[in-house]
């Protein structure tokens, strides 16, 4: 097995294995009740959103794919890491996916609309594991080097720490690079 996650109500579970495959399965049965391709890439972090309508899955590619757990349809996938992307978790309202990878980066993408949100540098190793604040402000990193790493995610706050410790104006490239926008604020 390559993960493993329960739906909210706890009466299905979905299995990622080595066979590239993500299987629903009556938690009860044990039925197996569908099975959602991973497009012959090998499969590890397996996660359902909130409210168990959504399946996300990351492959040994950098890819994670969304799925629609009710019609088994595709619906998006977000591509970006250069390494495998063993981890994956929604924000508490199911807007936000956060995935770690074995690229040394954790990113945020956008539900909605599969969009980087933010990619997240300074692990020094592969990252293993990412998991949201309640609040959703914060999201931390489990690293292969040991460490764990809290990020803010919210602009304003990153802003305001920026700017109480550099004494200079942001040039827009700095704001493209780390704002993920196209001009400071």
């Amino acid at each position: 097995m390559t993960g493993i996650t329960f739906d909210p109500d706890g009466e299905r579970v979905f299995t990622g294995a080595d066979d590239k495959f993500v299987r629903m399965w009556d938690a009860t049965t044990g039925q197996e009740l569908g099975v959602f391709s991973g497009e012959d890439r090998e499969l590890y972090g397996v996660v359902l959103s909130p409210d168990g309508k959504l399946l996300a899955m990351g492959n040994q590619d950098g890819v994670v794919t969304l799925w629609n757990v009710n019609s088994g349809q595709k619906l998006r996938t977000m591509s970006g890491h250069a390494g495998l992307v063993v981890r994956l978790t929604f924000n508490k309202d199911g807007t936000l996916i956060a995935s770690a990878s074995f690229d040394r980066l954790a990113k945020v993408w956008d539900v909605g609309t599969g969009d980087e949100v933010v990619s997240l540098y300074g692990n020094t190793g592969n990252v293993f594991g990412v998991s949201f604040s309640p609040d959703g402000n914060y999201l931390a990193t489990a690293g292969a080097d040991g460490t764990i790493r809290t990020y803010e995610l919210q602009l304003d706050a990153l802003v305001d720490l920026a700017r109480s410790r550099v004494t200079r104006s942001f040039t827009d490239d700095e704001c493209r690079i780390y704002l993920h926008l196209s001009s400071c604020p």
